[in-house]
């Protein structure tokens, strides 16, 4: 082994193995996670592909850490245009923090600011496949608090 091969991570992918994700299979992807593929650091990186429609997170919660999502059409020839419609919504539902609903279809970000309510998040008239990219200043993906 080189000084340095630890730094270097293989083939993280997953066909249907639900290495990280035990709640479900979404369609191929990788993670790499802080406290299991870089020594413990506070970054995690997700790589999804979508390929149908889903609602990926049923019930609005929150997360002790900011997040950044991106969608990205796998079609060289026209990124601009998603291929679908990406539904977040923001806000627990209350008085005080009304939903508001968010629809993208051409390549986008949604930002999720630590302890901001979001969810559901929802994938609809999926015409050809998209890359969903999460990542976020912890070690390993986790929900603080659930609203239902």
């Amino acid at each position: 082994m080189g000084k340095y091969e630890k730094l270097v991570i293989k083939n993280p992918v997953d066909y249907g193995e639900k290495r990280y994700y035990p709640a479900g299979y979404w369609g191929p992807n990788v993670w790499y996670k802080g406290n299991v593929d870089f020594n413990g650091a506070k970054f995690t990186l997700m790589f999804i592909r979508v390929e149908h429609d889903m609602v990926m997170e049923t019930v609005s919660h929150s997360h002790d850490f900011d997040m950044y999502v991106w969608h990205v059409p796998l079609e060289p020839d026209n990124m601009e245009d998603l291929g679908c419609e990406v539904e977040m919504v923001y806000g627990a539902g209350t008085e005080d923090d009304p939903e508001e609903k968010y629809v993208i279809t051409e390549t986008g970000c949604f930002f999720v600011p630590a302890g901001t309510v979001h969810g559901p998040y929802t994938f609809r008239n999926v015409t050809k496949p998209l890359l969903f990219v999460h990542a976020m200043q912890q070690g390993d993906y986790y929900k603080s608090e659930i609203y239902e």
